[in-house]
């Protein structure tokens, strides 16, 4: 993975960390967008082409005809722009080609792409694209920008592997979550005791546990909460496997916006 991790602060004041796209993943993304905006421009020419042709049989709207290659021109142009522009938008900062490379647009506070941002981003991309601008700023510089990334304020990152989850498994972990009867809050410090060795376990039992016999899942609820539930100062020996389960996704739920990147 040719990537470049960072660490920064959104301003709900939620920690991240992020792994920044270079350039073999945005090469990869930018190949298959460009092959499907060729099998675009191709199918808009032949649409334009019968249309010029079917106008060529009215005698008023002959002159019209003549104009064909400057509709195709025009409107090849506003389609390869707009590609980008009304997928990163509506798409979560990603066209299919990133979708296929697991890489996404955002913000450089990490929130989620503005229209502006999308809109400058790809006015520059035609700047980017001469002499090979962009692959050249990508490959040097620290966060993997080409201009457009600089003018926007945008970051390209590897999509958090809890979004790359197929939806139907991301509903069922928010839905034991909503049925736990636990209630607990979690302060920002006591947030930070936890490092990335700790989201992947818990990460893992929180993915997987449910999955378990029944034996087997209290005794790896017991175990996992013994890691990481004890360094809170909560009383373990006070709730039962299912409400230590219970603290465990809420736990999670607490720790993913800064470790599902």
């Amino acid at each position: 993975m040719d990537t470049t991790q960072i660490a920064l602060d959104t301003p709900e004041n939620i920690a991240l960390n992020l792994h920044l796209a270079g350039l073999g993943s945005r090469g990869l993304a930018l190949i298959v967008d460009m092959l499907i905006q060729l099998m675009l421009s191709l199918a808009l020419i032949i649409v334009i082409a019968l249309s010029a042709g079917h106008l060529s049989a009215y005698p008023l709207l002959q002159s019209l005809s003549g104009y064909f290659l400057a509709w195709v021109v025009v409107l090849t142009f506003l389609l390869l722009w707009a590609y980008y522009l009304i997928f990163e938008f509506f798409l979560s900062g990603q066209t299919p080609g990133k979708r296929l490379a697991g890489i996404q647009v955002i913000q450089d506070n990490g929130q989620n792409l503005t229209f502006l941002s999308a809109v400058l981003r790809n006015l520059f991309r035609i700047i980017d694209m001469i002499f090979w601008i962009g692959a050249w700023l990508i490959f040097l510089h620290p966060r993997h920008k080409r201009i457009g990334d600089l003018v926007a304020g945008t970051l390209v990152v590897y999509q958090s592997h809890t979004q790359r989850l197929n939806k139907s498994a991301q509903k069922k972990i928010q839905a034991r979550i909503a049925r736990s009867t636990v209630n607990v809050s979690w302060d920002e410090q006591m947030i930070r005791r936890y490092n990335a060795q700790d989201w992947e376990l818990l990460k893992t039992f929180v993915w997987r546990s449910e999955t378990l016999p029944y034996q087997e899942r209290t005794r790896l609820t017991n175990q996992v909460a013994e890691v990481l539930l004890s360094r809170t100062g909560i009383n373990l020996a006070g709730y039962t496997p299912t409400e230590l389960e219970a603290l465990l996704l809420h736990l999670y739920q607490q720790l993913l916006p800064a470790w599902s990147y």
